[in-house]
């Protein structure tokens, strides 16, 4: 039976880096075409956030299976939380 917590944790991490990843390159293309409005700030800004996020969350522990995160830095070393 599969690990139900890791799979979840893997897909929130994909997702988060994935809806990240979009608003991010969705602040800089409106920032290019309409200008810099405070609007694609925010979109770049909300996507670096979910970005980090799902690099340095909880589900990259050396335990969880994985060794490098999701940007490919090193998987923080101690106790899970998961």
């Amino acid at each position: 039976m599969p690990d139900t917590r890791r799979l979840l944790a893997w897909r929130a991490t994909r997702a988060c880096f994935a809806v990240g990843t979009t608003a991010f390159l969705m602040g800089v293309l409106q920032g290019v075409l309409d200008g810099w409005a405070v609007s694609s700030w925010v979109l770049i800004g909300f996507g670096v956030v979910l970005v980090v996020a799902a690099t340095f969350g909880p589900w990259d522990s050396p335990s969880s299976g994985r060794n490098r995160s999701v940007l490919g830095l090193r998987a923080r070393s101690g106790p899970d939380k998961l």
